[in-house]
């Protein structure tokens, strides 16, 4: 697998989160496994790099699905958008493809410490196309003590995050 020179990460702005290709996702433990409860519609934050190309840490907002939403406004009886807060620094790699740290997620004043766990993959292509990186980040938290997803509190059920992107080199 070729690598891509270490010069292209420390280049501030030359990475970009590829939206086309990022999904957030909600899922709630059950005896039968994972049961999704639903896509994130929206989110905006950062990824942050080493110079070697490993995933140091990101924060991100995540755009609240409308399904799992508790509150409504009173006047109009819509849900207003809730955005839920993520964030790991420092993140430790077992190897070049692997790692795990803490994360904090924060909702409506409420926020929490989880295990973050994840993989990160370089794509190298031939030129005149540039490498990319596969990132994947799962967090598995406690429902109850965040008070969201409601159907995983309801149940007394751990909740799992997870955030698939690519991150590309922006073409001039």
């Amino acid at each position: 697998m070729e690598q891509a020179s270490d010069a292209r990460y420390d280049s501030p702005g030359a990475w970009e989160i590829a939206v086309e290709f990022t999904e957030a996702t909600v899922a709630m433990d059950t005896a039968d496994g994972a049961r999704s409860l639903g896509r994130f519609p929206g989110f905006h934050g950062s990824l942050y790099l080493r110079p070697n190309g490993e995933l140091a840490g990101f924060a991100v907002f995540l755009e609240v699905p409308e399904a799992t939403r508790r509150r409504r406004d009173r006047r109009t009886g819509s849900s207003r958008s809730r955005w839920l807060f993520w964030e790991a620094v420092d993140l430790e790699h077992s190897d070049p493809r692997n790692f795990t740290g803490n994360c904090r997620l924060r909702l409506n004043g409420q926020e929490i410490w989880a295990d973050v766990h994840g993989q990160i993959a370089q794509i190298s292509r031939r030129p005149p196309m540039s490498p990319y990186l596969k990132i994947s980040v799962v967090a598995d938290y406690r429902a109850l003590r965040l008070g969201w997803p409601r159907a995983a509190v309801c149940r007394f059920r751990r909740a799992q995050l997870r955030f698939f992107t690519e991150v590309r080199l922006r073409t001039p």
